[in-house]
């Protein structure tokens, strides 16, 4: 198996480089967070798109929360200034590959480039590197894994917002069983989910929930996390 040694290393000094520079930012953030209340954390795969990040970005910033974005490599290329909005406002950047291949059916070569080459076209539109991952389909075996060197984010509430493309099925799922600590799939490429956003933003707000980052979730409780393991919730 070809390592990804040279691979992570450099990127590892980006995210413990970023990791300080998130701190600092945090004291100046216009969001209080209070690590006594229920968390969740909003997810949104396949992006970013010209017109719905911003959109769903807009709807976060208004409700003083935040969400996590795990991005294509070829759309953040092509898309360098939504990525930035996602950076600015506060919200996570995730790595989710470079086309949405399955990562699991590749070799190691072809993963190496899938995760570099998305680390470096959010690189450049952010001057910081994602510190976690979620591989396409939430597809994992443990080669890959190891591969990955990152923390690997799944989710255990699934909208299927890809599938309905239905706003009040959109909502319908995400709230229904929505408990603290639980990590919820969407996508920001449809209509029909930046649609739902409100009100699934406004109705967690009004039960008293918390949105938060998935390195918020994850290390409110002050551990960090771990490389090469895999999370679906808190």
């Amino acid at each position: 198996m070809v390592g990804f040694s040279d691979f992570n290393k450099y990127y590892q000094i980006l995210i413990a480089k970023n990791r300080k520079r998130n701190l600092l930012l945090r004291k100046k953030s216009y969001r209080h967070l209070d690590i006594t209340k229920p968390m969740v954390a909003l997810t949104f795969d396949d992006g970013p798109h010209p017109i719905y990040t911003q959109r769903i970005l807009e709807t976060l910033t208004k409700y003083k929360s935040v969400a996590t974005f795990f991005m294509l490599g070829t759309r953040a290329e092509a898309y360098p200034n939504q990525v930035n909005l996602v950076n600015t406002q506060g919200s996570q950047i995730g790595n989710h590959s470079w086309d949405h291949k399955q990562l699991t059916k590749l070799n190691s070569i072809d993963v190496k480039n899938e995760v570099s080459n998305t680390q470096r076209a959010v690189y450049n539109a952010t001057k910081k590197v994602p510190e976690i991952i979620r591989p396409p389909y939430g597809s994992i075996n443990t080669e890959l894994k190891q591969q990955l060197n990152m923390p690997i984010i799944l989710w255990n509430i699934d909208t299927q917002d890809w599938k309905s493309k239905n706003t009040a099925s959109i909502v319908s799922k995400a709230l229904e069983n929505v408990q603290d600590g639980d990590i919820i799939l969407m996508h920001d490429i449809y209509k029909t989910t930046a649609d739902a956003v409100p009100y699934i933003i406004t109705e967690l707000k009004s039960r008293g929930f918390e949105l938060v980052t998935i390195t918020e979730l994850l290390s409110n409780k002050g551990s960090v996390l771990q490389n090469n393991t895999t999370y679906t919730r808190r």
